[in-house]
């Protein structure tokens, strides 16, 4: 396990590069996300998905969401409709969560799908480097407090889990700011249904 110190107001692009090598390869990082400190791996693959299930000691019917580095991308991992294709550029990137019909059962064998693009520089930079859909989920054990520091993460969850299990890279931000999490809305619904109100706002019709 590797532990590597990055500014999230300036992260170095060689380590973002790094992260997006492990992801590549099938392995699984923690990362500052825009609410906590974050679990990823790529979603398409069934071992990395385990092994932070393994983790997380959570529910294997739980989802995840996934994060993508571009609306192109979204269009092309779910079915996408040009009302909700407006909605997306509208509200992207931001601190939301859209639930979409899947349009690729190789991620999560599931009909639906949530995606995340956040404004967060660490996070679109991992998603660039990586360049496919990675899983975003918070970094800790199932059902248990989100986690902002690196001595949080030791206490509360690197120290709990099996030490087969425990993730190839640390993307250490340092303390990170209590955000809510992101406001989640499906728009296989109509109209769009708030699933969870996070810190932002989600309106529907879009404001003219």
């Amino acid at each position: 396990m590797e532990r590597l110190h990055l500014d999230p107001t300036n992260p170095d692009p060689a380590v973002l590069q790094q992260a997006g090598d492990i992801l590549r390869r099938g392995g699984v990082i923690i990362y500052p996300s825009d609410t906590c400190y974050g679990l990823g791996a790529d979603v398409r693959n069934a071992l990395a998905r385990e092994r932070i299930g393994r983790m997380k000691q959570r529910e294997e019917s739980k989802k995840y969401s996934v994060i993508a580095k571009d609306i192109e991308l979204i269009e092309r991992i779910a079915i996408v409709d040009e009302v909700q294709l407006a909605i997306l550029k509208h509200y992207l990137p931001g601190q939301y969560t859209f639930v979409l019909l899947s349009a690729d059962l190789s991620i999560l064998n599931s009909n639906t799908i949530g995606v995340r693009m956040p404004k967060n520089l660490v996070t679109q930079g991992i998603a660039n480097a990586f360049g496919s859909p990675f899983i975003s989920t918070s970094a800790n054990l199932g059902g248990q407090p989100t986690l902002y520091s690196y001595d949080q993460l030791q206490e509360d969850f690197l120290q709990l889990i099996d030490p087969d299990d425990l993730p190839n890279l640390i993307l250490d931000a340092g303390i990170l700011p209590h955000n809510p999490p992101s406001t989640v809305v499906d728009l296989t619904a109509t109209p769009p249904a708030i699933l969870r109100q996070g810190a932002v706002p989600f309106v529907w019709p879009l404001p003219q």
